[in-house]
C-alpha cells in the first residue's frame, strides 16, 4: 500500500509527537510498533486502497488520539497518576513551574534593585531557596489535584466523565498540535559539541587562572625588567568568579552530556535554559559591580605611557555589551522555554 508525500509527511509528525513522550531504549521499536499498527488499521479499514492520503491517516488519528496518549499507553502505570492523566499532568506541572519560578525570578531582581544593598551570595541564596521551595510546592500542589482525580473517576471512560471536557480535549487529536519534522529543528552537530567542550574547558581553565592570581596578569613593565604580575580586574568584580566558574563548569558538563548521548533531549535543553537563566543574574550582578576593570596600576608600571585615562571608556563599553547580553539572553530562553513547553523534545 502507498502512502503520498503529505500524508507520509503528517505520520512522521505524528511518530515523532509519540516519541517526545517516551523513553528509554525501547523509544524506537514502540514508534515502530505503532507504525505498523496504523498501516495494519488502515489496510483493514481502506481494503484495496491504492494510496493512502492524509484523509485517510487522519480518520485513525482521531480514534487513537493525540500522540501523548498513545505514548503513555505504553508506559509502566504511575505510582499516583495513571497513563490516562498522565500526559495532561506533565503539561500542567511544567507552565506551573515556568511560571512560579519566573515569577519569584522577577521578584528577586526587583527587591534587590529597589531594597536595601546585600551580599551576592544572600542574593543568591536566597533566589536559590525560594525557587526550590515555590518549584516544589508548585508540584506538589498539581501532583495531588491529579492524584485526586485519579482516584475520583476510577476505571470510568472519557466519554462517562463528563466534568472533564476540558481534559479530554487535550488528549484528542490536533493536527496543529503535532511537532514539526526533525530538519526544521536544531540537529545535533558533533562538531560543533566538541568545539563547545574545547572552548568550554579553556573558559574553565581562564576563569581558575583569575582566581588564583586575583585578577593580575602578567605584564612586562620595561627593557630588561621582565614581568610583573599587575591586577587589571577590580576587587569588586573578583567574588563573582566562583559563580561564573560554576556556570561554565554546568555548561561543559551538558556539552559533554550531550556529545555523550548524540541527540538534544529535554534534559539538555532545560539544562541549557537553566544556565542561561543563572548567567543573566550574573551578569546583572557584574553590571552592578561595575568598573571591574582598573588600569591605574598597568599605567603605574608603564611610565611611558598614559592609559589611566581609558578606564572610563573601558568598563563602558564592557557595560553596553553586557547590557545587550542580558537582551539577547532573556530573548533567547523565552524562545526556548516557549518551545520547550509547546513541544518537548525526547
Amino acid at each position: 500500500m502507498k502512502i503520498d508525500v503529505k500524508a507520509r509527511e503528517l505520520l512522521d509528525r505524528y511518530l515523532l509527537g509519540v516519541r517526545r513522550h517516551l523513553s528509554g531504549k525501547d523509544r524506537e521499536d514502540i514508534a515502530k510498533e505503532i507504525e505498523s499498527h496504523i498501516f495494519d488499521t488502515l489496510e483493514e479499514r481502506f481494503p484495496g486502497l491504492d494510496e493512502i492520503t492524509v484523509v485517510n491517516l487522519e480518520e485513525i488519528f482521531r480514534e487513537m488520539g493525540a500522540p501523548r496518549k498513545v505514548a503513555w499507553q505504553y508506559r509502566s502505570q504511575q505510582s499516583l497518576i495513571g497513563p490516562r492523566f498522565f500526559p495532561i499532568y506533565v503539561i500542567v506541572a511544567r507552565i506551573l513551574v515556568a511560571v512560579v519560578v519566573g515569577a519569584i525570578l522577577l521578584s528577586s531582581v526587583i527587591a534587590t534593585a529597589v531594597g536595601e544593598p546585600q551580599s551576592f551570595w544572600h542574593v543568591l541564596g536566597s533566589f536559590l531557596g525560594s525557587a526550590w521551595s515555590g518549584a516544589l510546592s508548585a508540584f506538589g500542589v498539581v501532583t495531588l489535584i491529579f492524584a485526586g482525580i485519579e482516584r475520583a473517576v476510577g476505571d470510568k471512560s472519557w466519554e462517562e466523565m463528563e466534568d472533564f471536557e476540558d481534559l479530554k480535549e487535550m488528549n484528542e487529536y490536533k493536527a496543529s498540535e503535532l511537532p514539526e519534522l526533525p530538519q526544521r529543528e536544531k540537529k545535533f552537530d558533533r562538531v560543533e559539541t566538541i568545539f563547545e567542550i574545547i572552548f568550554g574547558m579553556i573558559g574553565l581553565a581562564f576563569l581558575t587562572y583569575i582566581q588564583t592570581s586575583g585578577g593580575a596578569f602578567p605584564v612586562r613593565t620595561g627593557a630588561g625588567e621582565g614581568r610583573q604580575f599587575i591586577q587589571v580586574l577590580t576587587d569588586n568584580y573578583l567574588p563573582l568568579i566562583p559563580f561564573a566558574m560554576g556556570i561554565t563548569g554546568l555548561e561543559l558538563a551538558r556539552s559533554i552530556t550531550l556529545f555523550v548521548q548524540g541527540h538534544h533531549s529535554s534534559v539538555t535543553n532545560w539544562w541549557h535554559i537553566a544556565t542561561q537563566i543563572t548567567n543573566v543574574i550574573l551578569m546583572g550582578f557584574t553590571l552592578n559591580a561595575m568598573p571591574i576593570i582598573s588600569l591605574e596600576k598597568l599605567n603605574a608600571a608603564w611610565l611611558n605611557v598614559n592609559i589611566a585615562n581609558l578606564d572610563g571608556a573601558a568598563n563602558t563599553i564592557i557595560s553596553i555589551l553586557i547590557g545587550l547580553g542580558i537582551v539577547g539572553t532573556i530573548i533567547e530562553v523565552s524562545i526556548k522555554t516557549y518551545r520547550e513547553l509547546k513541544e518537548p523534545s525526547y
